[in-house]
């Protein structure tokens, strides 16, 4: 399933907006809400973690992409290799708690 994205700053709150492609389904959520979410990758069933950073297109006001935390980060504080960053393309499911998403095991080294 495919999503597409728009962010809203309104009333001092950023919010994105969830659709999905094919259906009716929209979500309209808090940035910070959407931040909590864990990051599961479908290939491995390895989690990645939870969002730290999401990439915008400016111009659009799309998201572009996810950022979850390195496998070197400990406690969010110390950074001792890339984070690693998702692309929109690769999210296959939003749920309630988590993201499901496909990225290819071999890029992430634990």
């Amino acid at each position: 399933r495919e999503y597409s994205t728009h962010y809203y700053h309104i009333m001092g709150i950023n919010f994105i907006r969830l659709m999905s492609r094919g259906s009716d389904e929209c979500i309209m959520e808090k940035t910070s809400d959407f931040r909590q979410k864990e990051v599961i990758n479908i290939r491995d069933g390895r989690r990645l973690g939870v969002i730290i950073d999401m990439e915008f297109d400016l111009k659009s006001g799309r998201i572009v992409a996810i950022v979850v935390p390195g496998p070197s980060r400990w406690l969010g504080f110390i950074k001792g290799s890339q984070d690693i960053i998702i692309p929109w393309e690769n999210i296959k499911k939003i749920g309630d708690d988590v993201i499901l998403v496909d990225v290819d095991p071999s890029v992430i080294r634990r």
